[in-house]
This record gives structure tokens, sequence and C-alpha cells, in this order.
């Protein structure tokens, strides 16, 4: 055990495990709060729920970037695992947005549908 103690990763990997379920956790509570709170607005309701998925990996991946900053920069490797989660934070960050602009349009299509007889106000959407 001495030897865990003593490596020069083990803090950071401590931190880590720490930050990845408490992202989770806040994931979890300000859904459901921005569920309840968004229900009245049913454009940005469902932008709330259609950015469910790609916020569960956004937020721990910016919780783990936060600790891989505060890591010291002579551990082993800190610098490739930087990257390679920044490059994946720009992904899943992408995937929120285009998930966001995706489910407000829904939301705005839901609110003017275009199949019914009288679709002035959708035509004009």
């Amino acid at each position: 055990t001495q030897e865990l103690l003593a490596h020069p990763w083990f803090g950071t990997w401590i931190a880590a495990l720490i930050a990845a379920p408490l992202a989770l956790l806040a994931h979890r509570i300000g859904g459901m709060v921005l569920r309840r709170i968004t229900r009245p607005a049913p454009a940005v309701h469902a932008m709330v729920l259609n950015c469910t998925a790609p916020a569960r990996l956004v937020l721990p991946l910016a919780a783990l970037m936060m600790v891989w900053q505060a890591a010291p920069d002579d551990l082993r490797f800190i610098g490739s695992v930087r990257h390679l989660t920044g490059l994946l934070l720009i992904a899943a960050s992408t995937w929120f947005v285009l998930k966001a602009i995706s489910g407000f349009a829904d939301g705005v299509l839901a609110q003017h549908p275009s199949d019914i007889s009288d679709n002035l106000q959708a035509r004009g959407v």
C-alpha cells in the first residue's frame, strides 16, 4: 500500500474518481431541475430532453479536464492525457450543440404542426 500511496498519479486519480461521479450527480440533478423548469416552454423543453445524452458525456469530461489541469505538470503522460481529454471534450461539446439545435428545431416544429388542415401558421415558420 505504501507504493500505491507514493505513486505520483495517486492524488490525481483520487481526484478524478471523485470528480467524475460528482459531475454525473450534477447531471442527474440538473437534468431533473431543467426538465421541470422548461416544461411550460415546449421548444426549450425539447432541447433539454435532446441534450441529455451528450450532457452525460460533456460534464464528466469537463470535470476530468479540470482535474488534469490542476495536476502537476511533471506527471508522466499528463500532457497526452490533457490533450486526449481536450479532444474528447471538443467532440462531446460539438455533439451537445448539434443535439441542442436539433431539439430546439423539433420543439418549434411540434408547436407548429404542418399536417393539419389550417397550417397557415406553420407555413410562416
